[in-house]
């Protein structure tokens, strides 16, 4: 996440809210992320806050890479949430 234009998305998949948001996001994250732009084309990252396979995750958002927080921390913050990154840094947050 260094480098380019990255989406990352942090939901929990058993929040209602989260589910009707992310129902909107599958189609666009249908393809590989960063293939078919090239070197500029955002890539799309997914943070699951809950706990849940990310076989199934994956399935579901086959052109996304898949993340989760770590279970010994403990996290706060609100859901669906959307962070904008050009080139490590944050350029735009957006709650939903």
């Amino acid at each position: 996440m260094a480098e380019g234009s990255w989406t990352i998305i942090v939901y929990d998949h058993d929040c209602g809210k989260c589910a009707r948001f992310m129902s909107r996001w599958e189609g666009a994250v249908a393809t590989p992320s960063g293939v078919s732009g090239g070197a500029d084309s955002a890539r799309t990252a997914l943070v699951d806050v809950g706990i849940v396979q990310a076989e199934a995750r994956g399935k579901r958002f086959p052109g996304c890479f898949l993340g989760s927080l770590r279970s010994s921390a403990v996290w706060a913050g609100e859901v669906p949430t959307v962070l904008q990154l050009r080139d490590g840094l944050v350029v735009g947050i957006h709650l939903r």
